[in-house]
């Protein structure tokens, strides 16, 4: 909902819509309960879309980390597909020479038009991270 309305003269409550008749001219709620339950709505549903990314990233990476347990180092985009891997979701991505070179949390992989190949455990300390160094 707009703060104001079309003749720009009326403020309105951004959580219940009531009119705001006193107070600052930029004010944007009409009580603090308000503005409470407008910044939590806010918040959860941002807390929602990365609980729902985070999902779709672990799934991914069980998917991958199933594959190498099976000694797979190489896979079909359309059996991916069929296990429920989302493509679009990785947690890192380099161009290394020609080819991309994509990551999901710990197993990195390349991508190709038909396959992913080369899926293989990122060794410790490649990553940049130091979990002694935390």
């Amino acid at each position: 909902m707009e703060n104001m309305t079309e003749n720009n003269h009326e403020l309105h409550c951004l959580e219940c819509g009531a009119l705001l008749t006193y107070g600052r001219p930029d004010r944007k709620f009409c009580s603090p309960q308000c503005k409470n339950r407008w910044h939590n709505r806010k918040s959860r549903q941002w807390h929602y879309r990365q609980a729902r990314i985070l999902s779709i990233l672990e799934r991914n990476h069980t998917i991958l980390d199933h594959l190498l347990r099976m000694g797979v180092k190489t896979m079909e985009k359309p059996f991916l597909a069929q296990l429920g891997y989302r493509f679009e979701y990785v947690t890192s991505y380099r161009k290394v020479r020609n080819r991309n070179e994509f990551r999901c949390f710990d197993i990195q992989y390349v991508d190709t038009p038909s396959r992913l190949t080369g899926i293989a455990l990122v060794p410790s300390g490649e990553d940049g991270f130091d979990p002694e160094g935390v």
